[in-house]
Parts: structure tokens; C-alpha cells; sequence
């Protein structure tokens, strides 16, 4: 047999194989509004996986769904549906167009009147995905009502910085405290932002390189505000008076 005509052969053999097998793996998309904390998704995971014919497993907690890649040849979604429903969790069907009602709070503590609260509501509430935004100047706080299925709550710090401000998350309870400082000096970049947050009693932090500015929200048991500034000096931060 000529070479080049058994090569052809070959080759077309190949793709003709890997045609079949991509036409039998398919993508299955379970809202699982249960799921509370990584631990439930790990949960949900190691359900899915160890069944045969799934592929890849991944976790939106956000949104809480859950997109399984699996082998139509192997297993169907009835048993991976059962798989999540066998170890306590309710699988719902998933549409990207569904709305997704989600709650984000943050400290905002630059607002200092009620002008300074109008112009965050309405800055915020022009973000597609939006659907509405609540303000407390009691405890300068901003809650923020989004479709999870159009915005991610990972945008909401940067959309903050915009108009100048600079935020953390907003925890009510006795033991959070907040710390809103200028910087003279130090790393405002990424890897700065990766340092701080490592730091021991900071729940989370944001820094503005445009405004030199640093957030933090800190667990008071563990820091006092001289403690917070004490870490801030000890990675090289300059902290204006």
C-alpha cells in the first residue's frame, strides 16, 4: 500500500475516533442553593467525581451551581442529579437567564453625609446587574442587591474606586472594627494587596493606588488599631497623620 494513502488512513481513523468520543461528552449545569461554605461544595465535588463518566467538576459559589463535564455513554443526569440529592443537597435545573438575587455589604467609611451617600447609591446602581443599592450612614455601610447571573460581586470594589472610594466588606458584629488610612509610602500594587491580606486579624483589605489609600476590615480580638498600624509599618507601609 502506498505510504501517503495508509498515513490518510491512519489519520482519518484518528479523528473519526476523537469525533465520537467528543460528541459523547456533554456539559450539565445543577443550581444547588443549599450549598453554604466550601465545604459543601467539596462535598458536592467529590460526589460527582466519583461517579464513572464524569470528566470535571467545578463550583460556582457565587451563583452555587455546579457544571459537570461527563461521558453521555457512561452516565446520565439522572444519576448525577442523584448523586447530589444522596448526600443532602437539592440539584434545580440552571438557566443563565434566571435571576440569581444576591446580598453584598461593604464599609464605606469616606461617606460623610447625605450628598456623599446619594452619589454612592447612584454610582452603584448605574452597574448593569444591579438592582438596587441600600445605604446606612448609621454605619456607613452599602448593601448592594445584584443578579449574580450579570455581575459578579468581584467587580463591586473596583466600581467603588471609580468615584474615588475605597472599601472593604461590611461584617455587623462587635468584634470587626474598620481602619480607613492614607499611605505616604509603601506597595499598593498586587502583590502589596497579597501581603496585607496574609496578615494575621485582617478579614479584608482594598487598596487604591489612584487615592494612596488603604481599607481594612480587622478582627478586634486579635488587633487593636495600633496593632493594625503596627502591621502596616512592619511590611514597610508609611502611614500619613
Amino acid at each position: 500500500m502506498n505510504k501517503k494513502i495508509f498515513v490518510a488512513m491512519v489519520f482519518a481513523a484518528f479523528v473519526g475516533t476523537n469525533s465520537v468520543i467528543a460528541e459523547t461528552i456533554k456539559t450539565v449545569q445543577y443550581r444547588v442553593e443549599n450549598m453554604r461554605c466550601g465545604n459543601c461544595a467539596g462535598r458536592v465535588k467529590k460526589a460527582l467525581t466519583a461517579k464513572e463518566g464524569v470528566d470535571k467538576v467545578t463550583v460556582d459559589m457565587e451563583k452555587k451551581v455546579v457544571t459537570v463535564s461527563y461521558d453521555a455513554d457512561k452516565v446520565s443526569t439522572k444519576a448525577l442529579s442523584a448523586a447530589i440529592t444522596e448526600i443532602k443537597f437539592t440539584p434545580t435545573a440552571y438557566s443563565k437567564s434566571e435571576v440569581i438575587e444576591r446580598v453584598a455589604s461593604y464599609k464605606a467609611s469616606q461617606m460623610r453625609c447625605g450628598n456623599c451617600a446619594a452619589r454612592v447609591k447612584k454610582n452603584m446602581s448605574a452597574v448593569a446587574g444591579v438592582q438596587s443599592v441600600d445605604v446606612d450612614m448609621a454605619t456607613k455601610s452599602v448593601k448592594i442587591t445584584y443578579d449574580a447571573n450579570k455581575v459578579s460581586k468581584n467587580s463591586f470594589k473596583d466600581e467603588f474606586k471609580k468615584f474615588g472610594y475605597t472599601v472593604t466588606t461590611y461584617i455587623p458584629n462587635k468584634i470587626v472594627a474598620y481602619a480607613q488610612l492614607a499611605v505616604e509610602k509603601g506597595d499598593l500594587s498586587e502583590a502589596g494587596l497579597k501581603k496585607l491580606s496574609a496578615v494575621k486579624g485582617f478579614l479584608d483589605v482594598n487598596v487604591n493606588q489612584k487615592t494612596q489609600a488603604i481599607a481594612i476590615s480587622y478582627n478586634t480580638k486579635t488587633l487593636d488599631e495600633a496593632g493594625v498600624k503596627a502591621e502596616l509599618k512592619k511590611l514597610n507601609y508609611v502611614i500619613a497623620d
